[in-house]
């Protein structure tokens, strides 16, 4: 079984010269470079993997396998202002710990689908949404004392981020979808 994580973005204004910026070379490049990043690394990638580019009449979508990483990442982008970010890995028997859960899963997709968008000069308000699949039975820890499981499938969570987007409202979003991640598996994460 697979554990997914997708955030999706969509300005709420979609700017005119979207369509025709989303699918140039330079965006291109740029999702290719961001579906690198998903990884977690800055430079160079160790190892061996590679990007595969589907690319179809009004979009596209970057593949990343890397064969030293249980991890595969995609990024996707739709002329009509849709972008997303997409982690999958294999679900072990493991518990997902949430306290670095933000920070080494939600922040680098939020952070993709952010820097895509002001790519393509999407600037303002956008709606973002995160989605989770493969969560059902899941073990969830907060803290020592406090563990639970999830027992839905999937979760749906939404939200709003402003672009571009500062480094304080991504860590924001994502210790709120956090929050409501806990939420769902029973553990009480209250809104501050």
């Amino acid at each position: 079984m697979a554990l997914e994580w997708i955030v999706r973005a969509a300005p709420l204004t979609v700017p005119a010269a979207f369509a025709d910026r989303a699918l140039s070379k330079a965006t291109v490049d740029h999702c290719v470079e961001a579906t690198k990043r998903l990884w977690g690394g800055e430079g160079p990638l160790p190892g061996k993997h590679r990007v595969d580019l589907d690319v179809f009449g009004r979009g596209l979508r970057t593949e990343g396998i890397h064969l030293g990483l249980p991890t595969m990442v995609n990024v996707a982008l739709d002329a009509g202002g849709l972008v997303a970010a997409r982690s999958t890995q294999r679900r072990t028997d493991g518990t997902l710990y949430l306290p670095t859960l933000a920070q080494e899963e939600l922040q680098r997709l939020l952070r993709a689908v952010a820097d895509l968008l002001d790519e393509l000069d999407a600037h303002g308000r956008s709606v973002v949404d995160l989605v989770v699949r493969g969560t059902k039975e899941m073990q969830v820890q907060r803290t020592a004392g406090e563990r639970a499981s999830i027992e839905a499938e999937g979760l749906h969570i939404g939200g709003e981020l402003s672009i571009p987007a500062e480094e304080e409202d991504l860590t924001a979003a994502a210790a709120r979808w956090t929050r409501e991640f806990a939420r769902a598996a029973g553990l009480p994460a209250w809104e501050p």
